[in-house]
């Protein structure tokens, strides 16, 4: 089953989407890579019937190769910083967070080369093992294709696990549990 079609026509629709994409492209050297709950949310829904995305619930996630050394987005945008170091961009209900790999914990906790292979072997949960790659137009990783072919929430990596449910200052289980009735899908919780 490819995933590519179903994810680009469902958010293809949805203008927070393309502007979201289009920020990121404007605020990146190298390659992007949408990451994080949008796209295995937007996958649910299209393939299985899983709740759909509010536009107000919806924060997009990039992966960047190198960040520019000025962000580039027009007044009405207000930029920070999020949680960790990062540039956060928000105007309105739209929410972009731009991500240095080379910045992402566990490829500078194991000291991994930043690549977008070793992003997806240390994501907390097996859904969120899957990026779009916005030069190629296609979504990769396939233990998050998989997760989601499966309908399963399972813990892909330990150790990043055990840190995000720190900061979402919740248990594994519980975020597991959440995560798959969200989906409709099955929580694995033997990890």
């Amino acid at each position: 089953m490819d995933v590519t079609e179903p994810f680009l026509s469902a958010a293809q629709k949805h203008k927070s989407f393309l502007e979201a994409v289009s920020v990121a492209e404007n605020n990146s050297e190298g390659s992007v890579w949408l990451i994080g709950g949008y796209i295995y949310r937007t996958l649910a829904t299209t393939l299985y019937g899983a709740k759909p995305l509010r536009e107000q619930d919806v924060d997009f996630d990039f992966l960047v190769e190198r960040l520019p050394k000025k962000i580039k987005v027009d007044k009405s945008w207000t930029v920070s910083t999020n949680r960790y170091g990062n540039p956060k961009l928000i105007r309105g209900d739209l929410k972009i967070d731009l991500i240095p790999i080379e910045h992402v914990r566990h490829i500078v906790r194991q000291g991994l080369k930043p690549t977008i292979k070793n992003f997806l072997s240390g994501t907390p949960l097996g859904i969120q093992s899957i990026v779009f790659n916005l030069r190629t137009r296609d979504v990769l990783g396939h233990i998050g294709i998989s997760a989601i072919r499966r309908k399963i929430v399972e813990v892909n990596d330990r150790l990043s696990a055990e840190y995000y449910c720190g900061a979402k200052m919740m248990p594994l289980d519980a975020i597991i549990k959440k995560k798959a009735e969200e989906l409709g899908f099955t929580a694995n919780l033997s990890h």
